[in-house]
């Protein structure tokens, strides 16, 4: 079930380094496999609208999409002689959108420059994730959990997680000559995060 440097195989207990079970590091990499397939789309797009000479709203749309499978197949006495052969299967997955809408305005006046914002923004994740763990196929040549005598029970499982954040938001700055500055914001975002009942929390910055 080991394989020794030049090649050869374990003859007796003697042989077996560090006298424990466990296979070298070729024998694990000769009979065990992992593979990874990641699979990534990003995309988006915005709009500005012209409402008044000094005031533009610009709304736009995000999302991106990562879907990831993991796989690892060990056939018997991989890693240590006695172990069963064992397929794990591992899949993640995340979607998430984000929606940003804003007006902006500015006004300027001899020397005095004035700009406002307020915004508006919404972002969703959805992840989910599975984990499934099987051992004991009646054959080495294996790429799928149907064929296994047992399912690890304590490793499979399946997880879901909806994540979202909302958030408003105004901004005021001004300046005289480009040399007297003062900026004012607030903003509010809630989050699927904070505890029911205190999912908003407050944001004030002012500088001058």
């Amino acid at each position: 079930s080991g394989i020794m440097p030049d090649g050869s195989s374990f003859t007796s207990a003697s042989e077996v380094p560090w006298s424990t079970s466990n296979n070298t590091p070729l024998s694990i990499a000769d009979r065990e496999s992992r593979g990874s397939d990641t699979y990534r789309v990003l995309g988006g797009g915005d709009i500005s609208i012209n409402l008044l000479p000094n005031l533009i709203f610009k709304s736009s749309l995000g999302g991106y999409v990562n879907y990831q499978e993991n796989n690892t197949f060990a056939q018997s006495n991989s890693r240590a002689d006695g172990e069963l052969n064992e397929a794990i299967v591992n899949t993640r997955k995340t979607i998430d959108y984000l929606w940003e809408n804003t007006l902006n305005y500015s006004l300027t006046k001899g020397d005095h420059n004035l700009t406002g914002l307020l915004g508006y923004t919404a972002q969703r994740t959805n992840y989910t994730e599975s984990n499934m763990v099987g051992r004991n196929f009646p054959t080495e040549d294996f790429e799928t959990l149907n064929q296994a005598a047992q399912i690890d029970q304590a490793l499979t499982y399946t997880l879901k997680e909806p994540i979202g954040l909302i958030s408003y938001l105004g901004r005021i700055t001004y300046d005289y000559k480009g040399k007297y500055l003062f900026s004012s914001s607030l903003r509010t975002d809630g989050s699927t995060y904070f505890n029911k009942g205190h999912q908003y929390g407050w944001f004030p910055s002012v500088s001058a």
